[in-house]
Parts: structure tokens; C-alpha cells; sequence
């Protein structure tokens, strides 16, 4: 599972979902890429802790969560009902088709 957490500095990222816990994000403090794609259990040797909020739903599927991500960057909103997921994916698929 996918979270999109926003942190304090402004900046969204996705994250593997078992990073978020109640206001608190693990962070690497190196190898991001490759903790983020391994989806690697937060220690605290190897990772920081961060406050953070975690928006909308938790997705399985990282490309939905970095769409929503993306959209959270330029407008800071995101819902958290099933008519925005489905447009999210909509707008997916859309862009698929007109490649």
C-alpha cells in the first residue's frame, strides 16, 4: 500500500503506507529511491522521523498515488471520496489512450 503524506517544508511525496503513523512519517536518511521501490521497514538507524499528514486514501497501486501526488503539489487538496479516485483514474486511462 501507497500513502501521499505532505510535510511541514510544503513538499508531497508517496511513500510505502507503513512509513505513516499518527502524524509521524519515517524518512531514509539516504537511498530514498531505493527504500521508497523496496518499500524497506523504517529503523532508526537508517531512518528520521518526520511530521507529516498523511492525504486522501491509501492506494495499492504506486502510479494512482503519484498522480494524486502530483495533483496535491499544485493545488494542496486532496478528497478523500470515491468520485475523486474514480476521476483520478478516468484521467489515467484517458492519457493512456491518447498516446
Amino acid at each position: 500500500m501507497w500513502s501521499i503524506v505532505a510535510f511541514r517544508d510544503n513538499s508531497v511525496e508517496v511513500v510505502p503506507s507503513k512509513w505513516y503513523d499518527s502524524g509521524v512519517c519515517a524518512w531514509p536518511k539516504r537511498n530514498l529511491r531505493l527504500c521508497i521501490d523496496q518499500q524497506l521497514s523504517p529503523n532508526s538507524n537508517e531512518f528520521r522521523y518526520l511530521n507529516g499528514r498523511k492525504l486522501g486514501k491509501d492506494t495499492n497501486d504506486y502510479n494512482i498515488a503519484q498522480e494524486k501526488a502530483n495533483i496535491a503539489k499544485t493545488t494542496s487538496h486532496l478528497s478523500n471520496n470515491e468520485s475523486y479516485d474514480n476521476s483520478i483514474q478516468n484521467s489515467i486511462k484517458l492519457k493512456h489512450k491518447r498516446k
